[in-house]
């Protein structure tokens, strides 16, 4: 498919509310040059969430920040963009272990997570506008790097 067809299959996949999954050859600049693409053409606003190895699922929710001697709580990508009604662009599905998978699988498929200060997601608290488009290359079973997505 060239572009513009792409952009129009994923133009049809937002306006029915589902998340788009784009495979694309390593290192995936195409995939990330589209997406971004996509949400300039719909004016849309984007998280981006670049996975690694290290990743862990406290990396998705909440990170602690000491503002003026006191402890806050500041949102991570993927709970802005489910708040804010954004494009939450991910990268890197493949590093990461099944405990991470299981959180996003939480936060995208149930709509529900339990934050680090104590307050949870809810589907009440996710915009109806929130949608995920995660770039993604398969990898082969002997490559070490890569890690099972199966949680």
């Amino acid at each position: 498919l060239g572009e513009d067809e792409l952009l129009h299959w994923m133009v049809q996949k937002a306006e029915l509310r589902q998340h788009i999954g784009l495979l694309c050859e390593p290192p995936c600049t195409y995939g990330r040059r589209l997406a971004l693409r996509f949400c300039a053409l719909i004016n849309r606003p984007v998280e981006c969430l670049n996975l690694t190895v290290d990743t862990t699922e406290a990396d998705l929710i909440q990170r602690r920040e000491l503002v003026d001697g006191s402890i806050i709580f500041v949102d991570q990508a993927p709970i802005r963009a489910a708040r804010q009604g954004a494009i939450l662009l991910v990268r890197g599905l493949h590093l990461v272990n099944s405990n991470v998978i299981s959180t996003l699988h939480n936060l995208l498929e149930h709509q529900t997570l339990a934050l680090t200060d104590g307050t949870s997601i809810k589907p009440n608290t996710i915009s109806s506008d929130f949608l995920v488009i995660a770039i993604h290359h398969s990898v082969s079973k002997f490559q070490t790097e890569g890690r099972d997505l199966d949680p």
